[in-house]
């Protein structure tokens, strides 16, 4: 249940920065790499405020002489998540050139139809998808007659989510959960990497009470994450990963991700994006949190859940737990 494929099993959410892939071992096309800076509204302020009027505009271009960049640390010895972790989306879902490409690279979403068994056991009628990405999950409900929110920090997946077919048939929100107006809803879900990516303590205290308070009383608030003992980083390696993609409009893009850093509970990634097109190179560094699943059941119960059952994932038994937790 993590984005359907090993490719996408590496992660979303959670950049800090992105770097020129020459600072990492080089262009593989020899030639200039691409640059993506911070992302961040203009104003300062945090998705939640700015929500559909502010923004999280990205700043990227095409670098002529690679710069090097001072990187942020993503964790540390202490086991603290850098502050900024949570409330900034992954350059593969916020910089429009990768957010355009992440459908094609990751086609196989088998992942989904278990939180679409679990709406349709619940009933539920109205459901909250929260770090919605390019809206695959949403629509496929929306098709159902499922009336569906979907929120996320990164404008560009929200641009691609809106000009699919039956886009009209969700509300789309560009934020965090936290800025929404109140729902009622059946089922709020974290699906694939979501609750993952969302490292930094603060914001997942802050998602965990957001969505809360967006259920009806009896609803349920469902997701998964990945058991750490299965260690599943150790197989985030660019020779597990490397591959070749056609995509139509586009052309031929090359993608892999390679392990950066584990520190504590937090393991940090870089996705690596290469356009045959015109030799473009994005790289995104992403950091996912791994929780135990005492950990994860004493965040619900604090925050006014109660756990009613915890699943195996059917994709990757033994590997991943999926919560079920429920609004009394």
């Amino acid at each position: 249940m993590a984005w359907g494929s090993e490719h996408a099993s590496a992660g979303p959410y959670g950049v800090d920065a992105v770097e020129p892939a020459a600072r990492w071992g080089g262009d593989p096309y020899g030639k200039p790499a691409a640059e993506v800076g911070l992302y961040g509204c203009e104003s300062g302020h945090s998705p939640a405020v700015c929500g559909e009027a502010g923004g999280w505009p990205v700043a990227a271009k095409c670098a002529r002489e690679p710069r090097r960049l001072n990187p942020v640390k993503l964790g540390s010895s202490s086991g603290q998540a850098p502050r900024t972790f949570g409330r900034m989306a992954d350059a593969c879902f916020a910089h429009p050139r990768l957010a355009a490409i992440y459908d094609p690279l990751d086609p196989d979403r088998g992942d989904l139809d278990a939180y679409l068994g679990i709406a349709e056991e619940f009933g539920a009628r109205r459901v909250l998808d929260i770090g919605c990405g390019t809206g695959v999950f949403a629509l496929l409900l929306a098709e159902r007659g499922i009336e569906v929110v979907g929120v996320d920090p990164a404008r560009a997946s929200l641009d691609v989510a809106r000009a699919k077919p039956g886009g009209d048939r969700v509300r789309w929100f560009c934020g965090d959960v936290t800025a929404l107006p109140p729902l009622q809803a059946d089922l709020a879900t974290m699906t694939a990497n979501v609750a993952q990516a969302i490292a930094d303590p603060h914001t997942w205290q802050t998602t965990l009470r957001g969505a809360h308070a967006a259920l009806r009383p009896g609803g349920h608030l469902v997701f998964e994450t990945r058991d750490p003992a299965g260690r599943a980083w150790e197989e985030w390696t660019r020779e597990n990963s490397y591959r070749v993609t056609e995509v139509p409009g586009v052309g031929s893009v090359e993608s892999w991700v390679e392990l950066i850093e584990v520190s504590g509970p937090f393991v940090t990634f870089r996705g690596t994006y290469a356009f045959a097109a015109d030799g473009q190179v994005l790289t995104s560094d992403s950091t996912l949190r791994f929780r135990d699943r005492d950990e994860v059941e004493s965040d619900l119960v604090a925050h006014g859940y109660v756990v009613r059952e915890v699943r195996d994932a059917p994709d990757r038994p033994g590997k991943e737990f999926v919560f079920l937790a429920q609004r009394p």
